[in-house]
């Protein structure tokens, strides 16, 4: 019987952590979408750099790639259909971890990533990416000069 307990104790564990961390997936995610459509154009580079770096997010198995990038997707599909509308409930998902430092930075270095996944920083970018600082009280010039990895 204490068999019994100890793996429904575990699964209430696991579905409270879920319900903790979706706030910084969604954040995650909302960032990358509003970050890969500064320009009006999602290219391939941002896809699969976001494809990527989600693996990172979900790897404590809380959630899958999938739910991820069903996220980035739908944020995409809005920004799409309706920019100003989708623009202000992103950032309202992206200000859900603000006052995370840890997870603020997290996203903040993700959106610089992606940014910087066709090697071609545009205006838009840059100026999407002094948005999300600001929301995020993050320091805009030591993120610029972060120095991301290739895809």
């Amino acid at each position: 019987m204490a068999g019994f307990f100890d793996v429904l104790i575990s699964h209430s564990n696991k579905n409270k952590s879920r319900a903790e961390q979706f706030s910084v997936l969604k954040a995650t995610m909302a960032g990358a979408a509003l970050i890969s459509m500064a320009d009006n154009d999602l290219k391939r580079g941002e896809r699969y750099a976001t494809q990527k770096l989600i693996q990172k997010v979900t790897g404590s198995k809380l959630y899958r790639e999938d739910d991820g990038m069903g996220l980035f997707e739908d944020y995409i599909k809005k920004l799409q259909n309706d920019r100003t509308t989708a623009t202000t409930e992103i950032l309202n998902d992206i200000a859900a971890v603000k006052d995370s430092p840890e997870d603020a930075t997290m996203v903040i270095v993700l959106c610089k990533t992606i940014s910087s996944a066709d090697r071609d920083i545009c205006p838009e970018e840059l100026t999407c990416l002094d948005q999300i600082c600001t929301l995020l009280e993050l320091d805009c010039a030591a993120i610029k000069a972060i120095k991301v990895p290739d895809f």
